[in-house]
């Protein structure tokens, strides 16, 4: 909590520093920047309460529950250093709209989905997935766009009353109930929308609330 309550506190500029610990900046109001380069763990709280709009990094492999708690102006994250998100990381974020994970391969979201952290969510980029557990985004009214081409396997509500549009799989082989339900911005165009289904795999059975059952 080296500079914890630093009120003028508006520069940062490390050159070496792999891990920010906890409460490190932690009320640091103009801190609106940092260069998370060569960081690789943020500890809880570091950057409670600061005005940083933005977290890019391509080695942060450890981020702690609440590190940018507090954080309102921030509104994307892109992490391309972790092969395994758990969303449990963003507790405290919940006005984050924007997140990239281009390397992510695992996705472990919380009991009732992503919505419970992050309800803010418009945007989700992970190439790499190939998983999406039950309720993932179940909820996510905001969420409009979701990168996720290689998903292989979609759980439970999923999608459930999401505002995306496009839906783009090449390699979809196994949906769990409802993955798609209640995506009422997807129900005019659900045919030429929802692209690749492996194995003539027939996707419409799963659109059961917009379909009427």
């Amino acid at each position: 909590a080296c500079f914890r309550g630093c009120a003028l506190l508006s520069s940062i500029q490390f050159s070496s520093a792999k891990t920010i610990g906890s409460y490190a900046f932690e009320n640091c109001k103009k801190v609106a920047k940092f260069n998370f380069a060569g960081v690789e763990v943020v500890k809880t709280h570091a950057f409670d309460g600061t005005t940083i709009s933005s977290v890019s990094s391509d080695t942060i492999t450890t981020l702690e529950p609440y590190a940018f708690n507090n954080c309102w102006n921030l509104t994307s994250i892109t992490l391309n250093g972790l092969e395994s998100v758990d969303f449990a990381m963003f507790e405290g974020a919940s006005y984050v709209k924007n997140f990239t994970f281009n390397k992510a391969t695992e996705l472990i979201v919380p009991e009732g989905g992503i919505v419970k952290v992050c309800d803010n969510i418009s945007s989700f980029t992970a190439p790499l997935l190939t998983a999406l557990p039950d309720n993932t985004f179940n909820g996510c009214l905001e969420l409009k766009t979701c990168a996720t081409e290689k998903l292989s396997t979609v759980g439970e509500n999923a999608f459930c009353s999401t505002a995306i549009t496009t839906l783009n799989f090449s390699n979809l082989s196994e949906i769990g109930a409802g993955a798609f339900s209640n995506m009422k911005q997807l129900e005019d165009a659900r045919s030429s929308t929802v692209h690749g289904t492996k194995l003539g795999l027939d996707i419409s059975k799963y659109f059961v609330d917009m379909m009427g059952g």
